[in-house]
């Protein structure tokens, strides 16, 4: 509801235990989401739950947004299809026909915009940082951690090893929790990858100490091998056993790669492994679903 022929286009691919779904894209679904909440009643009957489907969409699209950014910096040729994607995130906030409804909803422009872009590496994505959030009422840089909402972590500001843990510990004991979740615990994964592999390079470089990097490591496997970790792993049907990359166990620095092999080994040992049958194929095999609940995702 509320998509033009172009949002229908904006596809994204969530991987999940080595299987690839295509869904709109968060940008798509917070648009989506916003205008059924504006639109419908929510109190029916039917109840409906679009308030807290756009609470969930609003969570994952600052970590869409560093996913695609990281792929920029990794793939300079991504760099055009990127900074599009950033001007259909600006668009959709300074929407006037969507943008009250967010606000009224509490959701905080900020907590969606990292301020990390005002220095990223990527041209067009810094250029339209600094030219649209003047446009969205924020400063092109903040010098404090973006204000987020209780119900949001601030991926720029908080290790990604806690956020994560956050997100996991919320879902623990959960029986089957919305996809909209699993959606924000899988994009928040290649944030977290990318974070290790971006402090490797500079330690690597000289620019870092390895304690840095060894540090996040040591942090990040005590968070998935956590017992809260495990419960909604194996709620989720997720596996953390590639957080800790080939290039990290096979790293030239020796400090580095005692520490990415004895962090593989306890993510390991603690994490649940999804069989065939678990959580994502079940979702897979889920094709009667209506409208609202496909549009949630």
């Amino acid at each position: 509801m509320g998509l033009d022929k172009a949002d229908l286009t904006a596809v994204a691919t969530v991987t999940l235990d080595g299987v690839n779904y295509r869904t709109l894209d968060p940008i798509a679904m917070l648009k989506a989401k916003a205008v059924c909440v504006r639109d419908l009643d929510q109190t029916g009957p039917p109840l409906r739950h679009d308030r807290r489907h756009l609470q969930l969409v609003a969570r994952c699209l600052p970590h869409f947004l560093t996913q695609i950014h990281a792929e920029a910096i990794a793939s300079p040729q991504t760099e055009v299809s990127a900074a599009k994607i950033f001007s259909r995130a600006f668009a959709l906030l300074a929407d006037k026909r969507i943008a009250p409804t967010l606000q009224a909803e509490r959701i905080d422009f900020a907590s969606l915009l990292p301020p990390e872009f005002a220095e990223s590496p990527v041209a067009r994505i810094r250029a339209a940082y600094y030219h649209q959030m003047p446009r969205l009422g924020l400063p092109a840089v903040s010098p404090q951690p973006a204000s987020f909402p209780a119900t949001v972590s601030p991926a720029a500001s908080v290790s990604p090893h806690l956020v994560l843990l956050e997100k996991l510990s919320a879902f623990a004991g959960t029986a089957t929790p919305p996809l909209s979740d699993s959606l924000a615990v899988a994009a928040l994964l290649p944030s977290l990858r990318e974070r290790l592999h971006g402090l490797h390079a500079a330690v690597l470089a000289g620019e870092k100490p390895a304690t840095a990097l060894v540090s996040l490591l040591d942090k990040t496997s005590a968070a998935l091998a956590s017992p809260q970790a495990a419960d909604s792993a194996k709620t989720l049907g997720l596996s953390f056993n590639s957080i800790v990359s080939p290039q990290l166990l096979l790293s030239p620095h020796p400090e580095v790669r005692l520490a990415a092999e004895n962090a593989s080994a306890s993510i390991a040992s603690h994490t649940w492994h999804a069989p065939a049958s678990s959580l994502v194929p079940d979702l897979a095999r889920r094709r009667d679903i209506s409208t609202d609940q496909r549009m949630s995702l």
